[in-house]
């Protein structure tokens, strides 16, 4: 009994799995075509945090200008983090950081089938995680631009 318990568990998540794969296969415009990707002005958070601080809301607000503009862009929200702490904290910490953002320009009149997120933890260093500036450098949120590559 316990062993069927545990199965159908299991594949309760691969389904589960599977079905946010197709969510997200579904919300790519561009899935399986060349693409061009732009990368607008990044935001920053202090340590350990996922809070937008009034210098990252004065840059998004720029963005949400941009994108109010241009009805056909898609974006590309991804977190990142410094190296301090478990791969799986800042992989979560990521993820948060990107949400926020999202919110945000919910928040400010984006649509949601505009904007996918990506947390990338500490995986994608833009510095030297040795050093405090390096840190602070790499605990971002990246927009990216994402159109079909017309060239």
């Amino acid at each position: 009994m316990k062993r069927a318990l545990v199965l159908m568990a299991a594949v309760a998540v691969l389904g589960a799995f599977y079905m946010g794969c197709q969510k997200m296969e579904a919300r790519c415009k561009y899935c399986g075509k060349v693409v061009k990707v732009t990368t607008l002005r990044g935001v920053h958070f202090d340590f350990d945090k996922y809070q937008l601080r009034k210098d990252g809301i004065k840059i998004l607000s720029e963005d949400i200008e941009l994108l109010k503009k241009d009805k056909k862009l898609v974006i590309s929200i991804e977190g990142h983090t410094d190296s301090i702490g478990s791969d799986e904290y800042n992989q979560v910490l990521s993820v948060r950081r990107a949400t926020t953002v999202f919110n945000y320009m919910i928040d400010n009149g984006i649509e949601t089938d505009r904007m996918q997120i990506v947390g990338f933890g500490e995986k994608n260093p833009v510095a030297s995680n040795s050093t405090a500036a390096g840190r602070e450098q790499n605990r971002r949120v990246e927009l990216k631009i994402i159109q079909p590559d017309t060239e």
